[in-house]
């Protein structure tokens, strides 16, 4: 029961992101002061082959480096470029979105973004390898633009925010180890920092969001016009004659259970774990009971959502922390001996990243451990000689 009740839910989430990445509608407006607009100009430019999507891919993983097809692709594209760096420098970004239509989301094309957003990350690399370090800091905070821009509505719209904030972020550790280690130009980094932190990004509103509108599913009505989206009579067949107590019980446990998964993000991140792994398999007892099914079949990754978000926020601690080591040894010469006091911490643990210094740099790594994935991370920073 609990598989089928995990398969059901990732087809409903397949559902809702082959609305979000497939989506070709457009969102009007009659406003000229609307970031969105100017993102779909950029998605209609872009057209990028399915080799080129892979190599920009690849480049951002560090499977391979910077080559003279993507340089001059890039260049060829330094229009679409253009169009969403003055997106992001947009204060209102919206998408037109029918709200009272539940997973309205052919209007936010999120896979071309998360495509442009390479092509950015692939001309922050070029930039740098010229030596343009405060260009290439600049491509990295429109990117965290980009991402609050798309953030707001339904989950998959945070995850794919979060995406983008993680290529940012490592974008900054390589651009760390690839610039010239000068007071000057950290005191520009860390102004660019400065700039990052005032953009606003949290999982909280896509979580308020995906509450109502999944809620608002639980009605014979909803669910009987999902069934048929999915093409999953199996759904219809677990409301068959059921009434509005039973709905009415669907819908007080879906909500106990995401607000029982709100509270617990701002506990540290074990605590917060286990809590949201508890509120998890209460939900599984009930589908396991026929109590509340429909909770079962919507309920998100939870554990799995919030390690992502806690991921993303981690590595831009250890960028800010590696920032500050890097000053260091630009003020003195040479790396420290260890961490100075009062660095963000690693988030995993709540504790102080542990430093180590290697042949060609240092090494910040987490002294706890990735739930969801039993994984201990570790960042490595270089060293220009």
């Amino acid at each position: 029961m609990i598989m089928k009740s995990r398969v059901l839910s990732l087809i409903v989430v397949v559902f809702v992101c082959g609305s979000v990445l497939g989506g070709e509608s457009l969102a009007t407006t009659d406003s000229g002061d609307n970031a969105a607009l100017l993102y779909l100009k950029a998605v209609e430019q872009y057209e990028p082959t399915d080799d080129m999507i892979n190599s920009l891919i690849k480049l951002r993983k560090g499977d391979i480096g910077l080559n003279d097809e993507i340089k001059e692709f890039v260049q060829k594209n330094k229009c679409v470029i253009d169009t969403v760096v003055e997106a992001s420098k947009i204060e209102k970004c919206d998408w037109g979105l029918d709200k009272s239509v539940n997973f309205d989301m052919g209007k936010l094309p999120l896979a071309k973004i998360r495509g442009i957003v390479h092509l950015i990350n692939a001309d922050a690399m070029i930039l740098a390898e010229k030596g343009e370090y405060e260009s290439a800091m600049s491509r990295y905070v429109c990117i965290y633009k980009i991402a609050s821009h798309v953030n707001g509505s339904y989950i998959v719209s945070y995850l794919v925010g979060t995406h983008l904030n993680s290529v940012a972020n490592m974008g900054l550790i390589r651009l760390l180890s690839d610039m010239e280690i000068n007071v000057k130009t950290l005191e520009m980094f860390q102004d660019k920092l400065s700039e990052i932190d005032s953009i606003g990004f949290s999982i909280e509103p896509s979580w308020e969001f995906e509450k109502r509108m999944t809620c608002s599913y639980f009605t014979l009505e909803n669910v009987d016009g999902l069934a048929k989206d999915l093409g999953m009579p199996e759904i219809k067949e677990k409301v068959l004659g059921e009434n509005e107590a039973f709905f009415a019980k669907n819908r007080a446990c879906w909500n106990r259970a995401m607000d029982d998964v709100k509270a617990a993000f701002g506990l540290g991140y074990p605590e917060a774990f286990a809590k949201i792994e508890q509120v998890t398999n209460e939900v599984r007892k009930d589908v396991m009971r026929t109590e509340a099914p429909l909770v079962g079949l919507f309920f998100p990754a939870c554990e799995r959502i919030y390690s992502l978000d806690i991921k993303c926020r981690n590595e831009y601690n250890a960028v800010k922390a590696g920032a500050a080591v890097y000053m260091i040894k630009a003020k003195s010469g040479k790396l420290p001996d260890s961490l100075p006091v009062g660095l963000p911490v690693d988030l995993f643990s709540g504790k102080d990243f542990e430093y180590k210094k290697s042949g060609d740099g240092f090494v910040l790594k987490c002294v706890g451990k990735d739930l969801s994935k039993d994984e201990i991370y570790e960042y490595k920073f270089k060293v220009k000689d």
